[in-house]
């Protein structure tokens, strides 16, 4: 037996340790990935039924005050023109 047969036995056993470890941080890696991914996809789908809701709601407090009668026809058209063109710069996002 050489005198460096123990520290060999040593590094082997150290880089099958290390390779181990690699193989299991490269897992969870690709986990962390997928998640990464499946939570983007969601925050993409929530921020779009926020903005809907949004749009929603703007619509629903026009209507009210058309019928509350609170606002002049020409205060109303600005609104609508407003929201129109609100909807045209979204119809333009979403055709990128």
């Amino acid at each position: 037996m050489t005198p460096d047969t123990p520290h060999i036995a040593r590094l082997v056993d150290n880089v099958s340790r290390l390779l181990s470890e690699l193989k299991t941080l490269r897992e969870e890696i690709d986990q962390l990935r997928e998640e990464n991914e499946k939570l983007k996809k969601e925050l993409e789908s929530k921020t779009s039924d926020l903005k809907d809701f949004q749009n929603k709601n703007k619509l629903t407090n026009i209507v009210g005050s058309i019928n509350s009668g609170e606002n002049d026809a020409e205060e109303l058209r600005s609104r609508i023109d407003e929201n129109i063109q609100e909807l045209e710069e979204c119809i333009a996002l979403l055709s990128k």
